[in-house]
């Protein structure tokens, strides 16, 4: 069994993976700003990381970020969303060739947001180039500072995630209790792009990154069910069994409350997973509908 260590541990898809890698016998050591069992000290803003954690590690999976959504995008925020993803790495990597260790796999999150806003019926691949908006150039960032450990004889791996769909936090919580209450509409066009991925299939990519290493570089993370804004909603209220009948929230109204967040609910991109299905992985769920109705009976 391996020795892995993870950045993010505590996040919505930290926490599920640590628990599946514990259970299949994997060595899990966390790297975190707040004291915890198996975890070492790190702040990638501050520049601190206790390197005792980086020695005889044979994967690190990169999930730790702040939270893009959670308040508004001031300079100084944006910053440390860029800075929170892109200088952990860079310090991780320092260390490693500091002290001469060999790191085999790195395994990075980043996310759809790469990709920008497109209306465009052509799916996105892992070719295409990044947007130049904020969101695209953070990611950008985020891999080039993942794929620098190559230079290190690691093999690297990027998820580009979608929307990821758990009772368990992020934003489904929210939208079950909009559902039920009969709430859900549009937003703005309802036209956008909405690229998806359940928390199990999510977590089931990053194990399969670890065990087949003809994996390397970029991977879409997403459902291979395209959806808009606006069918994901009718989906969802029709999985909780109420109407979906209200107008769509004007597109101004959302820029007037969010400012340069909104971009996260009115942009998107059709996304292709086409090259995680040629590896062999076989999505547990590869329709909204059967993802929602799981989630539904929890």
């Amino acid at each position: 069994m391996a020795t892995i260590l993870i950045t993010g541990g505590s996040g919505l898809v930290g926490r599920r993976l640590v628990s599946l890698l514990m259970e299949a016998g994997h060595e899990i050591r966390l790297l975190s700003r707040s004291p915890a069992p198996n975890a070492y000290r790190w702040n990638p803003l501050k520049g601190e990381l206790d390197e005792k954690a980086l020695e005889g590690v044979d994967a690190i999976i990169h999930l730790a970020g702040e939270n893009i959504g959670a308040k508004s995008w001031t300079n100084s925020r944006r910053k440390a969303i860029r800075d929170s993803r892109v200088l952990g790495l860079e310090i991780i990597r320092e260390a490693l060739e500091r002290h001469g260790w060999a790191l085999p796999t790195l395994v990075s999150a980043s996310a759809v947001g790469y990709y920008g806003n497109s209306t465009s019926d052509r799916p996105c691949i892992e070719s295409d180039p990044p947007a130049t908006d904020f969101l695209g150039q953070v990611c950008s960032d985020w891999e080039a500072s993942a794929l620098a450990f190559k230079q290190i004889n690691t093999r690297v791996v990027v998820l580009r995630t979608g929307l990821v769909l758990s009772r368990q936090g992020g934003v489904l919580p929210l939208l079950f209790n909009l559902g039920r209450l009969g709430l859900l509409t549009p937003l703005g066009s309802g036209r956008q792009a909405m690229p998806w991925i359940h928390l199990d299939d999510l977590c089931g990519l990053y194990r399969k990154t670890l065990d087949d290493h003809h994996m390397e570089g970029a991977f879409n993370a997403v459902a291979p069910e395209f959806h808009t804004n606006r069918s994901f909603s009718a989906t969802l209220a029709s999985t909780v069994k109420r109407p979906f009948f209200l107008p769509p929230l004007p597109t101004f109204l959302l820029k007037l409350f969010m400012g340069g967040r909104a971009s996260l609910l009115l942009e998107g991109s059709r996304i292709s997973p086409r090259k995680v299905s040629e590896t062999g992985y076989s999505f547990q769920f590869p329709t909204l509908r059967q993802a929602l109705e799981a989630e539904k009976k929890l």
